[in-house]
């Protein structure tokens, strides 16, 4: 799956082991874990929810899960900066 560079929706995720921990999601590895990104270009963005939808599946039907996720809405600030709604 490829990043949409105008996409507007993105994966918000914690790790189970440190819920207070939110990041955004940069890219998932094979070995399904998650990198955060750190600026708004790093950010992985989806054009529609359906396509999130879609990519979360692959975290649930696994049999143990790792990550607390949630589908938000991407908006920038500034050069490199971002939030989540």
């Amino acid at each position: 799956m490829i990043s949409d560079p105008y996409g507007m929706w993105c994966i918000h995720y914690a790790k189970l082991d440190d819920i207070r921990n939110w990041n955004v999601m940069k890219l998932c590895r094979k070995d399904n874990v998650l990198v955060a990104a750190k600026t708004y270009d790093e950010v992985f963005r989806f054009s529609t929810v359906k396509e999130a939808f879609e990519f979360l599946k692959i975290f649930y039907e696994q049999p143990e899960l790792k990550y607390s996720l949630e589908i938000k809405r991407i908006h920038k600030t500034g050069v490199d900066n971002f939030y989540v709604t």
